[in-house]
């Protein structure tokens, strides 16, 4: 990927979260539990905060969308270096470098749901998909087939993604 397609934007705020699930994590386990168990905070917040940066980064964007989760992983063990909050537990820094990356991959390929997990939102996807219906007319053959368009231009995209996208392309060509 050349450095001019690279969104410093979708980095940095992919190791804002990052950061933030790691130091909210280590908060509540430094604030609720007893010293012996604090150090839990820090061999669960790296990889859960670097994953968390990395699924975002993911939703984002679905080209090499690895890198950026490697990015946000990468930046929130130098943060973390800088506070000296990191462990010096060589398999909770390999599950925090691994952890971006997988889940930056795994939101590009579709979320939980590519697993079979369906841990989705589907209120939101319902509401964009009427508003898709009464863009059409009730015609949900239509509306199929202009998420299927979307979804050949971008195949790793959300569903929900997707009917947003049918629906500012309908709105952009009806103009």
């Amino acid at each position: 990927m050349p450095l001019s397609s690279f969104s410093w934007r979708t980095a940095l705020m992919a190791s804002l979260l990052a950061f933030s699930v790691f130091g909210a994590v280590r908060f509540l386990f430094g604030s609720f539990f007893s010293p012996n168990v604090r150090v839990l905070g820090l061999l669960i917040g790296l990889p859960l905060g670097a994953f968390a940066g990395g699924y975002w980064a993911g939703m984002q964007t679905s080209i090499r969308a690895w890198i950026y989760g490697l990015f946000a992983a990468g930046v929130l063990l130098l943060v973390a270096s800088l506070f000296n909050a990191l462990p010096a537990n060589p398999i909770a820094l390999a599950l925090a470098l691994a952890g971006g990356p997988l889940g930056a991959w795994l939101a590009a390929r579709g979320g939980f749901r590519s697993l079979g997990l369906n841990l989705r939102m589907p209120e939101r996807e319902d509401k964009l998909y009427q508003t898709l219906l009464l863009r059409v007319r009730q015609d949900r053959y239509m509306a199929d087939r202009l998420i299927d368009f979307e979804r050949r231009r971008t195949p790793n995209a959300p569903r929900a993604r997707l009917i947003q996208d049918a629906i500012e392309r309908l709105d952009r060509d009806r103009r």
